[in-house]
């Protein structure tokens, strides 16, 4: 009887283990307190919750953003909502859609793999009382079963909400789609080198996303002025609202991608925030 109880015991420990180990989202140290103004009270803080779990010759890693504070508990909510779906969503994207389909969960597919490390992480980019500009990035290893790295991936999100309601916004959200955005260049302006495949940073948006009527440069497509404002506008060309409130554009041209920063003062006119 008392060995009987035992074992039942022992079970119910390692069944305990098993849970915290395979299912561990721990909450931890505090990122970043936001303050609505100098001298007032914080108007929401970030704090870093993961999974983690380790597999049969691989780790696997998730780390995503939760926000607190005192009100808006509702939006918080959202916000943090789509900030696990979005980190949970990336790393499925390292998954095999054989293992995907037949383990039914995210949760379960990740317990299934073997030799194949997952890693997703997060960096703030922007934050006031208003806004919360987040990327969230992924990275993926294939090892051989003796260890050796045979396949890297990686890939990234990202995301502009507005703490006050909640929502995930679009970049006509954050700014009026104007045609002021498409003639941005800057004050240090340099003539970009189309001949190297190391170009990848521009000085206006005519540079970066080779928009011009009668010219095709070896590294770029060509697109006018209207078809690039389209573009925006259809969510073809990737953004991101970046340190200082400023607007990184970038598009991939398949052998490249090229990006440019638009200052947010340069913006101003239009911004809608």
């Amino acid at each position: 009887m008392l060995k009987e109880k035992v074992k039942q015991y022992i079970k119910f420990l390692l069944k305990a283990a098993v849970a915290f180990y395979v299912i561990c989202i721990v909450l931890s140290c505090l990122v970043i307190t936001v303050h609505a103004s100098p001298g007032q009270e914080e108007a929401y803080c970030i704090w870093t919750r993961w999974y983690e779990r380790s597999s049969c010759n691989g780790q696997i890693s998730i780390k995503f953003a939760k926000l607190a504070g005192k009100e808006n508990n509702h939006n918080f909510a959202e916000i943090n909502y789509l900030l696990e779906r979005d980190a949970f969503w990336l790393a499925s994207q390292f998954i095999s859609s054989e293992i995907m389909e037949e383990s039914g969960t995210i949760l379960q597919a990740l317990n299934m793999l073997k030799n194949q490390d997952i890693n997703v992480s997060y960096n703030v980019l922007y934050q006031d009382e208003e806004l919360l500009s987040v990327i969230i990035e992924g990275r993926t290893i294939h090892y051989q079963e003796t260890g050796e790295a045979v396949f890297f991936a990686d890939d990234s999100i990202y995301s502009l909400f507005d703490i006050q309601t909640g929502k995930k916004l679009e970049l006509s959200d954050f700014v009026e789609l104007d045609m002021k955005i498409i003639d941005y260049k800057a004050d240090n302006y340099k003539i970009p080198n189309y001949n190297s495949a190391a170009q990848t940073l521009y000085y206006s948006v005519v540079d970066a996303f080779g928009i011009y009527e009668n010219e095709k440069y070896e590294h770029h497509n060509t697109m006018n002025r209207e078809e690039a404002l389209l573009m925006l506008e259809e969510g073809k060309i990737g953004w991101a609202v970046e340190a200082d409130k400023s607007l990184l554009l970038f598009y991939d041209f398949g052998a490249e991608e090229s990006w440019i920063v638009i200052p947010y003062s340069y913006l101003q006119d239009i911004a809608k925030y």
